[in-house]
C-alpha cells in the first residue's frame, strides 16, 4: 500500500531524471559524460532503491512491531479517539410527514 504516494512523488520523476540523463549525454551535453555510465547509474540507484525497499518491508513484518494486520487506517490503536456518535436517520417525504 503506497499510502503516501511515494511512488507518483519520487520513484517516477527519478525515472524520467534518469532516462533524461540517458538522453542528454547521448546528446552530447557534455564530454566525457556516457550514456552507458547514466544507465549503470540509474540501474544502480533502482536496484539500490529496490533492495532497500524489500529490506524495509520484511523488516517491518516482524512480530515484534506489533503491527495489526487489518486495521491499517484505525488510529484508536496508536491514538485516544472520541468515541463514535450514533445518528438516526431522520426521513421525510416530500409532504413533511
Amino acid at each position: 500500500q503506497d499510502t503516501c504516494g511515494v511512488h507518483n512523488l519520487h520513484g517516477l520523476p527519478g525515472i524520467l531524471g534518469g532516462i533524461a540523463g540517458i538522453v542528454a549525454a547521448a546528446l552530447g551535453a557534455k564530454e566525457g559524460c556516457s550514456p552507458t555510465m547514466q544507465g549503470a547509474a540509474l540501474a544502480a540507484t533502482l536496484g539500490i532503491s529496490v533492495v532497500g525497499g524489500a529490506l524495509t518491508g520484511l523488516f517491518l513484518k516482524l512480530p515484534i512491531w506489533g503491527q495489526p494486520p487489518q486495521n491499517c487506517y484505525d488510529d484508536s490503536i496508536y491514538w485516544e479517539v472520541p468515541l463514535e456518535e450514533e445518528h438516526e436517520n431522520h426521513y421525510q417525504d416530500e409532504h413533511g410527514k
